[in-house]
């Protein structure tokens, strides 16, 4: 009989045999996993769901059922013949950095192209670029670059005291 612990991290790791599960939560049946799941908010479930290997990666889930019902199935799938520690890709801000940022040629690698510059970019250097909005820039660089690609973005003022932003240098680990 196959069960599965999760720990506080939401590693899964599957044992299978006679072998006593570690510290975690166990479960060994869709029931009990929903048992399990059911304090736990929707967006732990998302995470977990993400963070199995060849699940294609959602933003939400339509309700706990299909999302606990998903979850068990991808763990079905797997190889059951040995225990097994299932990996997570969970990313934070520091390793998407390492990542390529944008594809060549598009506005956001023409707007980070810019702002990696020593001296950075004005709004109306980045508007010229792009055809955008000022607000349209700001919001840009405020959504796209600090939160969704984890950039540190600063604001600074030129020497004629123009405002102006460049990308920080990421600190490695």
């Amino acid at each position: 009989m196959t069960t599965f612990t999760i720990d506080s991290d939401d590693h899964i790791e599957r044992i299978t045999g006679n072998r006593k599960p570690d510290a975690g939560d166990h479960f060994s049946s869709l029931d009990e996993l929903g048992q399990l799941t059911e304090p736990w908010p929707v967006p732990r479930l998302v995470r977990i769901w993400n963070s199995l290997p060849g699940a294609t990666a959602v933003k939400r889930f339509t309700d706990r059922k299909t999302a606990v019902s998903r979850i068990w199935k991808a763990l079905q799938n797997g190889d059951g013949n040995s225990p097994t520690k299932i990996k997570t890709r969970r990313m934070n801000a520091a390793a998407r950095s390492n990542q390529a940022t944008a594809r060549a040629g598009t506005k956001k690698a023409n707007v980070i192209r810019l702002l990696q510059r020593p001296n950075g970019a004005t709004v109306a250097e980045i508007m010229r670029a792009t055809d955008w909005q000022p607000h349209t820039v700001r919001g840009f660089i405020s959504r796209a670059l600090v939160h969704d690609l984890g950039l540190q973005v600063a604001r600074f003022k030129r020497e004629k005291g123009q405002p102006a932003y460049r990308l920080q240098r990421q600190k490695r680990d």
